[in-house]
């Protein structure tokens, strides 16, 4: 760094030592002598770097956090990915809004970062939002098993029965996707947070009880069952009955057809 470079950059840190603001002029300067270009890599490149000093100055030289050429390169988009919480906050302090970034939820679901959906609900995201490969933040939070991502999410309104886009013969089911993957404390809170149980999805389409029943899966029969679950619906010519009983849970068939009697 040479030494005129150098003084310019300590003066920069003495007047954000200061609490005075850096001019545009100046932070573009400061980008010039660092060889940062001023453009949607440069920019994207310090967000991917978690280098929430670099963001700032893109922001001070006049960066618009809310200029991008496709979804996946949006500043926030980026900063919701990477995860890092100084480099998010300063992105969306200098107004980086959500409504277009759909999907843009499903990052921080996926890891229960609480923090960060926050801040993005209040930028503007959609809660229901569909990313790149049609999940939701809900279902991105079941695959990695995160209770309480899901419950924070329900508890914001989020739909206990996933986008209609991603629900139905070949679609995502939250419910049905919690019970194939084991989480029964995830399957409950849908459950109470009022998920159809008799919404039927996946491949092979199933309903959420001929999951369970397949997997023996007894407590969360139960639950399905006091939720008004049809042990008799056949979205593919079988029903729960059926199924438990070629997966060879027998005392579980006798308990679902007792459930179906009149």
């Amino acid at each position: 760094m040479s030494w005129n470079r150098g003084k310019f950059a300590l003066a920069l840190v003495l007047l954000a030592a200061a609490g005075c603001a850096t001019s545009p002029q100046e932070a573009r300067e400061e980008l010039d002598a660092r060889g940062l270009p001023f453009d949607e890599d440069g920019f994207g490149n310090a967000v991917l770097a978690a280098d929430a000093e670099r963001v700032k100055l893109y922001i001070a030289a006049g960066y618009d956090v809310n200029a991008y050429s496709e979804t996946k390169l949006a500043p926030l988009m980026l900063a919701a990915r990477r995860g890092d919480w100084p480099t998010l906050k300063a992105v969306i302090k200098a107004g980086a809004r959500a409504e277009a970034l759909d999907g843009i939820l499903t990052f921080p679901a996926s890891r229960a970062d609480l923090k960060t959906m926050s801040a993005l609900l209040d930028a503007g995201a959609d809660i229901d939002g569909l990313g790149s490969t049609g999940q939701s933040a809900v279902i991105a939070a079941i695959e990695t098993g995160q209770l309480e991502a899901v419950r924070f999410l329900l508890d914001k309104g989020a739909a206990p029965d996933g986008s209609i886009k991603r629900v139905g013969r070949f679609g995502f089911n939250p419910l049905i996707e919690a019970i194939k993957r084991g989480h029964s404390g995830i399957a409950q809170l849908l459950i109470d947070a009022g998920a159809d149980v008799d919404q039927a999805g996946g491949m092979p389409v199933v309903t959420p009880l001929i999951a369970a029943a397949r997997r023996n899966q007894t407590d969360t029969v139960d639950r399905l069952l006091v939720a008004g679950a049809d042990p008799r619906a056949r979205p593919a010519g079988i029903d729960a009955i059926q199924a438990a009983e070629k997966a060879g849970h027998q005392a579980l068939a006798e308990k679902l057809r007792e459930a179906s009697a009149p």
